[in-house]
């Protein structure tokens, strides 16, 4: 861009002549931010230009740049500064890259109007005659114009109708230039390059547990290991934890055993794991669902701090005087690096391929992320003592943190005011106790303990806890105090959630609060006897949060009610679920050790219903009475799973060990007993799923990812398996109308299999859904409604802000070959108002409606959203307290809730309903 411009502005080319000559490593500079700013904001933009021509620049496909976020900031500032007119093409709209609407005049194509464009361009070029090989060509390129002109091009040394023909269904020379693209932009060559010689060079389809072998080996060694199994030093060590499920308090604890010294540090969360790290240079990687350890990297110093990437495998940790970057899924160090002061905080830029390190004197350094290579050090305090004089001279600073959305670091000095830097322009901002933008000149009163960023990148928040105890929300973009609250308490950590929706605060007595980042009112408190909080980190999808205190011998695990706040929709006139801070939860931390905590549920006969806990125990209560029956057996660790087969009056059980049991409940002499009839243990990932066939005499049992037939009578194995990707989910369900047919759903495809040996039935079904699904949405089950006469599938994704979804589709076929089926369209309606699908009770489907109520639809009018029956709305706390809703109906109509130690039974939940208002109707 520089160099265009130079071209047609002379006084630029000088310029760049110029500062070339005075540093000619900005030439070979490979982070945007330099360039943006020597380049740019100190040179260019600086010139007087009032008779240069007026630019306009034309920009395809910023989004093919791997910085264009980054990009369309700069853009956006040349717009602001009135240097060119900006012509941007891109495949996301300029929401994506939070511009002002006010800035841009945006145009949407679609691909209709480009194969609009590709269809006159061939009718330009082509002969009208041939109708055939252009209808051929316009129904290829799918949109892609490159490809089209590429296939003219390529039929002028091509004669003769089907020779023509058959050169539009090759490759056209030139696309080579477009994959090779495509190639460069991968996250790991390495990686990729391995894989792509496997599946060359495979004499026949991989495994997945061949895949798993190969995975980590390279590309030229692969004709000399083919299974290669961990070395020793790999295995995971030992380390103390807990995969039960409890209530909305405290959920887990992770402790280090009595044979590994040490305390724990830091703690932070990525996508599917989080990391804790500890005195001793350990960092062992959990499991996000499970909370228990998997792999164990370890660096030679007391870990300090923790920080995941989020597009990328790689995770940061910070020493006194080392950086270490590990890529999480090889557990390899990528780059070590030292540092001469603290590090105060970090932050991942550029597509995080850059890494920014703000030290603690005065130093930001800027790392290339992939090899550790410094490329920039800049020193903020001489530009800050040249303006403010001897204010910061000498100074250093107590803390900082960063919003790289706004490219700026804010920085805390004792005694001062918050300093806000913005480093890609070089400019400063000081921020004060009472009015936000401050001159600088008074004296501070107050210092600030620490400060933070909201993570929302549209957000421009930043709240700071003072000595004083006062807690103060300043809006950086308006420049002024939004929210202040008085005597909130001293804090001294602070942790932001990813969704940008809450801030948790640590007290020096233990206390921790969770505050609404708008108003600072608090929805959320622990109060406990136990140490000052150390640490505090948010999970991924901000539904848990993880503390250390200040013996650091255990991190807990917390999922409060609050932060599973639900979204409302906005023409529901029931009023939202909020936590106000004269109204919220207030829990006191204490050893629950002792309680049980319900972790499954199933149905059993005349109103009956089994319990399954985290004790490992295993009840059979009455809903009449709500008394506990009998103890029915105990297995080895926490209960997972129940499933009853009223019929055969058997009842599945899963734990945490990996134990599944089948027992067959009946009454003798008047008391209840179980009687075992099958078990089975698997180990890894465990019990995933587990189901019996219609005549109860066959169960599969998925566990790693593979699927197996056992027999009940014998426990033996039957010939087949099925393999399922680990990323993937999948669930299953027999077929309603052929009992010899078991049906595998994953995401929008079925495959039908025998109960025999797990043989295909070489039927495969895509799902042609209504609407497209987020791309995190995970199946979550799949069951037969309406008589046998269609199937549901429940999706849903991460976090609160991911709506579930629902739909309906009819019975599978059994021929054989590949079918589409599409979603029964005159059910969607319902299927909309679906949240979690509960059960069938009578005439009634039962479902947990997307408002919070408990609905019903009658099987004969499953079509109309104003026939859904509207029956009770539970409290908020029995839905949102736990991400897994353990929710049943008995065949009396009593609806079950797992809360905390015990079940909730809603008698005759389903005999009224109610008028439930929205607003457009009311107006």
């Amino acid at each position: 861009m520089a160099s265009q411009t130079a071209s047609a502005v002379p006084e630029v080319a000088k310029l760049i002549d110029d500062m070339l000559k005075d540093e000619p490593e900005l030439a070979r500079a490979v982070d945007h931010s330099i360039i943006w700013r020597k380049l740019w904001l100190d040179g260019i933009l600086r010139l007087k230009l009032d008779t240069a021509p007026k630019l306009t620049w034309i920009i395809d496909s910023l989004d093919e740049c791997q910085a264009d976020v980054a990009l369309s900031k700069l853009l956006i500032h040349l717009c602001e500064k009135r240097f060119a007119r900006i012509l941007v093409t891109a495949k996301a709209d300029h929401h994506t890259y939070h511009v002002v609407p006010r800035l841009v005049n945006s145009l949407d194509i679609r691909i209709e109007d480009t194969q609009e464009d590709i269809s006159a361009y061939l009718d330009q070029q082509l002969d009208s005659s041939e109708t055939r090989l252009r209808n051929g060509i316009l129904a290829k390129s799918n949109g892609c114009f490159l490809w089209a002109t590429l296939v003219v091009r390529r039929l002028e040394n091509v004669h003769g109708l089907e020779a023509r023909l058959q050169a539009i269904q090759s490759e056209p020379p030139g696309m080579q230039d477009l994959y090779a693209n495509i190639s460069k932009s991968l996250p790991d060559h390495q990686l990729s390059r391995t894989i792509l010689t496997w599946v060359f060079c495979a004499v026949r389809p991989l495994s997945l547990a061949g895949g798993i072998a190969v995975y980590g080996l390279s590309a030229t060694n692969w004709d000399e290991c083919l299974c290669t199994l961990a070395p020793s030093d790999h295995h995971i060590e030992r380390f103390t934890g807990s995969s039960s499920n409890t209530s909305s308090s405290s959920a887990r604890r992770i402790s280090e055993t009595a044979s590994q010294p040490g305390t724990l540090t830091s703690v932070a969360s990525g996508k599917s794991i989080f990391a804790i790290g500890s005195s001793t240079g350990k960092i062992s990687l959990f499991n996000d669902s499970t909370c228990l350890e998997e792999v164990v990297i370890r660096q030679d110093t007391r870990v300090k701090a923790l920080k995941f990437a989020t597009r990328t495998p790689v995770l940061i940790s910070v020493s006194n005087r080392t950086i270490h970057a590990w890529n999480t899924q090889t557990s390899k160090p990528m780059w070590t690096a030292g540092i001469q002061k603290e590090c105060m905080d970090l932050a991942f830029v550029d597509d995080e391929r850059v890494l920014l390190v703000a030290l603690q004197n005065n130093v930001l350094l800027t790392y290339n992320a992939l090899d550790g290579t410094v490329l920039d050090t800049i020193e903020w305090v001489r530009r800050l003592q040249g303006r403010y004089g001897d204010k910061f001279k000498s100074k250093f600073p107590l803390t900082a943190t960063f919003k790289t959305e706004l490219s700026t670091l804010a920085i805390v000095y004792r005694g001062q005011d918050i300093v806000l830097w913005n480093y890609e322009e070089d400019t400063y901002q000081l921020y004060n106790h009472d009015t936000g933008l401050s001159d600088g000149l008074t004296v501070q009163m107050a210092s600030v303990n620490t400060l933070l960023f909201s993570r929302s990148p549209e957000s421009s928040l930043l709240v700071a806890s003072y000595t004083l105890a006062d807690l103060v929300l300043f809006d950086v973009r308006l420049k002024k105090v939004k929210v202040t609250v008085s005597k909130a308490g001293a804090y001294y950590r602070l942790s932001a959630s990813p969704d940008g929706r809450t801030f948790a605060a640590g007290a020096s007595d233990g206390t921790i609060k969770l505050y609404d980042f708008e108003t600072l009112r608090v929805v959320y408190t622990i109060r406990s006897e136990d140490h000052a909080i150390t640490t505090l980190a948010f999970n991924h999808d901000s539904v848990r949060l993880f503390d250390i205190r200040g013996n650091g011998r255990s991190c807990r695990v917390w999922e409060p009610a609050a932060l599973l706040r639900r979204e409302i929709e906005t023409e529901s006139v029931r009023t939202p679920s909020t936590y106000s801070r004269d109204n919220h939860e207030d829990v006191i931390d204490r050893n629950d050790d002792n309680v049980s905590i319900v972790t499954a549920l199933a149905c059993q006969k005349e109103g009956r219903y089994i319990v399954g806990k985290n004790d490992a125990t295993v009840w059979l209560f009455d809903s009449h009475s709500g008394k506990a029956v009998a103890q029915l057996f105990k297995l080895h660790a926490s209960i997972t799973k129940l499933g009853f087969h009223k019929e055969h009056s058997l009842l599945i059980s899963v734990d945490t060990a990996g134990y599944l049991f089948v027992h067959r409940l009946q009454l003798e002499r008047d008391e209840w007993c179980a009687k075992e009839v099958f078990q089975h243990q698997s180990m890894g990932t465990g019990v995933q799923h587990s189901i019996m066939n219609h005549k109860c005499d066959r169960i599969l049992i998925c566990a790693n990812d593979k699927a197996a037939v056992y027999s009940i009578r014998s426990g033996q194995a039957f010939d087949g398996s099925i393999d399922h990707e680990p990323e993937v989910s999948y669930a299953f369900t027999n077929h309603p109308t052929n009992p010899n047919i078991l049906i595998s759903a994953h995401r929008q495809t079925v495959r039908l299999y025998s109960w025999q040996n797990l043989a295909s039935v070489n039927v495969e079904i895509a799902i042609n859904l209504s609407q497209d699904l987020e791309p995190d949405m995970q199946l979550r089950g799949i069951a037969p409604i309406l008589n046998n006469s269609a199937l549901i599938l429940n999706y849903s994704g991460h976090g609160p802000r991911v709506n579930p979804r629902a739909f309906s589709i009819p019975i599978p076929v059994t021929s054989p070959g590949s079918h589409e089926t599409k979603v029964i369209a005159y059910q969607q309606a319902v299927c909309d108002q679906m949240e979690y699908y509960i059960g069938s009770y009578q005439d009634l489907e039962v479902f947990l409606g997307t408002d919070g109520w408990i609905c019903s639809a009658n099987k004969t009018s499953f079509k109309d959203k104003d026939e859904v029956l509207h029956h009770f709305m539970p409290p908020s706390d029995w839905v949102r307290a736990n991400p897994r809703l353990v929710i049943n109906v008995t065949d009396l109509g009593d609806i079950l809730f797992a809360w905390k130690g015990e079940v909730a039974v809603v008698k005759h939940g389903l005999d009224k309903d109610y008028e439930v208002k929205r607003v457009a109707d009311v107006l």
